[in-house]
């Protein structure tokens, strides 16, 4: 399977969607995102179908990188020093349960060995706030 392209990236970013806005937070095992959106009926299913593609890439392996954003090639240009640090460390292996709400849809990721809760959190929990500063939506390096 081909890596995408940084133009495809910035296409599948959720947080590419008009009025779309992302929340995260600690839920019993795991670590659950709220993607929601203000826009219209088109908008809601355009970010729910990103965020499938999305949850998809988080349980490859794929949220990792630095420099290179959320995944290979990833959905953030810039990272920090936190992002760069976890970036080193092996992903772990999570499950994903994602369901449709009224104006968007939320993801629950929990790791398959509980060992591994805290970077489960720590990586999610950057994931949302990068892609909430705005830095989704740029193409890596950007």
């Amino acid at each position: 399977m081909r890596e995408p392209t940084a133009r495809e990236n910035l296409h599948a970013c959720p947080l590419s969607v008009r009025g779309a806005r992302v929340t995260a937070r600690n839920v019993t095992g795991g670590v659950e995102l709220v993607f929601s959106t203000t826009g219209t009926i088109d908008d809601v299913d355009d970010l729910r179908a990103r965020i499938r593609v999305m949850a998809t890439h988080l349980t490859m392996g794929r949220m990792t990188g630095a420099g290179g954003g959320m995944g290979q090639g990833g959905w953030a240009g810039e990272w920090s020093r936190e992002a760069e640090i976890l970036a080193g460390t092996p992903v772990p292996a999570v499950t994903r349960w994602v369901e449709s709400t009224p104006d968007g849809a939320r993801v629950v990721l929990r790791p398959v060995d509980r060992a591994d809760l805290d970077r489960v959190r720590a990586r999610t929990l950057l994931h949302a706030s990068v892609m909430g500063s705005g830095r989704c939506a740029q193409p890596p390096g950007g």
